[in-house]
């Protein structure tokens, strides 16, 4: 079953349809909000912030405005042709 971290509880993620997979938990289910909810949190947020994630629609929800491309380090604005890298990272 595909993860996703929530702070070192491994959330299950959005799956295949056509996959089968074993329900999860609901204690599981309570500490893991989607991360629609997550981006709708943080759209607001003054600060800067940095975010790991490789899921596409939750990037593209947060609408960065520059990006740290790793290894080099470099920092760079944000261009949508991105989301292509957020997805095979």
């Amino acid at each position: 079953m595909p993860l996703i971290d929530a702070g070192g509880v491994a959330c299950p993620k959005k799956s295949d349809p056509q996959q089968t997979t074993a329900p999860v938990p609901a204690w599981i289910a309570q500490l893991c909000p989607p991360p629609s909810a997550i981006a709708v949190a943080l759209q607001d947020w003054p600060g800067a912030m940095v975010i790991v994630s490789h899921d596409v629609e939750f990037v593209a929800s947060l609408e960065p405005a520059r990006v740290l491309l790793m290894p080099d380090g470099t920092l760079d604005a944000w261009d949508d042709e991105l989301l292509d890298l957020v997805e095979l990272a």
